[in-house]
């Protein structure tokens, strides 16, 4: 017989597959079974610590940019500096 969400009950025919439905008593001594109940109790903690991990994001990403900025502004400014001493040296020994 086949139960349709309607609560009519029909023959199978034979392009249908009836498969036996386990015992819903049996169901909590398979492994993991408690699965879903270990989420529903895991779910407010994982929420709890997602602005904490949202804004260790944003300061990683932030200190980041202020490090990366500051090793180009070394670079240029060592750049610079070179130019700075070459064009003293030409200047002096002109």
């Amino acid at each position: 017989m086949v139960v349709d969400m309607g609560h009519n009950v029909t023959a199978p025919s034979d392009s249908q597959v009836v498969l036996p439905q386990p015992d819903p008593r049996t169901l909590s001594a398979l492994p993991g079974a408690d699965y879903h109940e270990d989420m529903d109790s895991a779910v407010p903690y994982i929420l709890a610590l997602l602005p904490t991990v949202g804004l260790l994001a944003l300061f990683y990403v932030v200190m980041k940019s202020i490090l990366e900025g500051d090793r180009r502004e070394r670079i240029a400014q060592a750049k610079w500096e070179a130019e700075q001493d070459k064009r003293a040296k030409e200047s002096h020994n002109s």
